[in-house]
């Protein structure tokens, strides 16, 4: 069974599900990403754990107080350690991210290591670490670049075309 919350967190309002019983296990979404995008992963593991799932600030449910500002890692890390907060308060969860939700992970684990019993991060886009780290970064401020001129999808478009075609 699936329960729907609404938490208010500084300049938000979270939409989050609980399911299952057992240890707190929380998923992150990478970019874009809500809790539907989970829901496979979630039911799976409802046996074993309360899987917590959420729409990241701004996306889908999760609504802003204001205008749609530049997000950072640390404030949805902020969000997560609210959402143990909420639903995990005196137990260590386990937390698992992927792609920018792996991020949020690993800065939630160096923030709060009392807070995570044990953590996944997977396919973190580190690309500052890879011999081609210029290239990369370069994708990644003209898609910010295309967020301020032309949009959130126009963004999205360019940054899936410049992945590449594995993801399209």
């Amino acid at each position: 069974m699936i329960t729907a919350h609404r938490l208010r967190v500084p300049g938000a309002h979270l939409y989050l599900e609980t399911r299952g019983a057992g240890p707190a296990l929380l998923l992150l979404p990478g970019a874009g990403g809500d809790a539907a995008a989970l829901d496979p992963l979630a039911d799976a593991l409802a046996a074993t754990f309360t899987v917590i799932t959420h729409d990241p600030r701004g996306y889908s449910r999760s609504t802003l107080d204001g205008p749609h500002t530049e997000q950072r890692v640390s404030v949805h890390a902020d969000d997560a350690l609210r959402l143990l907060d909420t639903v995990s308060p005196h137990e260590p969860a386990y937390v698992a991210g992927a792609s920018s939700g792996a991020i949020v992970t690993l800065d939630l684990l160096a923030r709060h290591p009392e807070r995570v019993r044990a953590a996944v991060a997977h396919e973190p886009p580190s690309w500052s670490v890879l011999p081609d780290a210029a290239v990369h970064l370069a994708l990644f401020q003209e898609v910010y670049d295309t967020l301020g001129t032309a949009g959130l999808a126009a963004a999205g478009e360019r940054f899936l075309r410049g992945v590449g075609p594995v993801l399209l």
